[in-house]
């Protein structure tokens, strides 16, 4: 009797511990299957993740395309390069030579003022055609394109000059200049001296000119920086004569000679 209950506790243990193996094994495997569920998730979020970043730069790409400037896909698509800036302010010669186109042709100057369709071609005879006031930028087109500067380069010495950019109306895009073909008036100025008023954000100048005629001009400017000018890296925000002064003649009757359709007009 006594062999019996010892046989039976030994049956009695071994199933007990074949169910505790069981269900430790079983344990283990929904352990294992959670794990790898996780991982799953973590893999699914992972690359989710990626593809969310790389949708964002896409679109982060399209949104910086589509709020380029206008001036900025002028100068890029002409390959103009940013200006190297010097130590200190100076009048260069191609901004003396654009303030002294300016002494002659303005009294009053604003870059915040629209250029009306009609002085459009004003403009391209005064500021591109003028030997007196010549610049590099033309210059160089002598070597690099006989002299012939077409519509975008115009937009872009119009940009040089004022700072801000404006597409011409009254010209399409086949248009070109051939500025062999000089538009010069009979008036011209020289810039004779200027004092440094504010060297700051913006640039104050009082200029002094002399001007044909037997005459000079005092001047009040206000120059801002433009990295893409070719007027030595300066555009002009104003431009005020505040004195006009005749030295025994009198002036010129007019200001500036301007040109419609190829006649020659005065404006006093």
């Amino acid at each position: 009797m006594k062999n019996k209950n010892i046989l039976m506790i030994l049956l009695l243990s071994t199933f007990l511990m074949g169910c505790t193996n069981k269900d430790s094994e079983l344990i283990q495997n929904e352990n294992v299957q959670s794990t790898e569920n996780a991982t799953d998730i973590d893999k699914d979020s992972s690359t989710s993740v990626e593809d969310s970043s790389i949708s964002d730069k896409d679109e982060e790409a399209e949104v910086s395309e589509d709020n380029e400037q206008p001036y900025e896909q002028l100068v890029e698509s002409l390959g103009i390069e940013k200006y190297q800036y010097p130590d200190g302010f100076e009048v260069d010669k191609n901004l003396e030579k654009l303030l002294e186109n300016m002494a002659i042709s303005y009294k009053q100057y604003s870059s915040d003022d629209d250029i009306p369709v009609e002085e459009e071609k004003h403009f391209i005879h005064n500021f591109c055609q003028n030997s007196w006031f010549c610049y590099d930028y033309i210059f160089d087109s002598l070597s690099t394109s006989k002299g012939i500067i077409n519509k975008q380069q115009i937009e872009y010495i119009q940009y040089s000059f004022s700072g801000q950019y404006r597409e011409f109306q009254s010209i399409d895009d086949n248009y070109v200049v051939d500025i062999n073909k000089c538009s010069s008036g009979f008036n011209y100025a020289e810039l004779t001296s200027y004092e440094l008023i504010s060297e700051d954000e913006e640039i104050v100048l009082k200029a002094y000119f002399d001007i044909s005629g037997n005459s000079s001009e005092e001047a009040d400017i206000t120059l801002i920086k433009n990295e893409y000018s070719c007027f030595d890296g300066y555009s002009v925000k104003s431009f005020s004569v505040i004195d006009d002064v005749a030295k025994g003649c009198s002036r010129a009757s007019f200001v500036v000679d301007l040109y419609n359709d190829g006649n020659r007009v005065k404006r006093v």
